[in-house]
């Protein structure tokens, strides 16, 4: 896979999964669900253009990863 995330993406993929450990074959309906905790529709759709080209255990590792930031990012702030 060679598309990236965006900063403003991955902030929002992020605070997506902060809301609920969502289940990984999910997660992509519940990202478009969300979509305005994002600062654009044009964030939404590479967010869900990035999730649609990965297997689903790329989404699990992902979303520990989001955990994981959400984490890290909680406790800067």
């Amino acid at each position: 896979m060679d598309h990236q995330l965006s900063k403003e993406q991955l902030n929002f993929l992020t605070s997506v999964q902060a809301l609920d450990d969502w289940h990984c074959e999910a997660f992509q309906k519940v990202v478009q669900e969300h979509h305005f905790l994002a600062s654009s529709p044009q964030v939404v759709e590479g967010a869900i253009q990035f999730l649609s080209g990965m297997s689903i255990d790329q989404i699990v590792e992902l979303q520990m990863a989001l955990d994981i930031l959400g984490a890290v990012v909680g406790e800067i702030v």
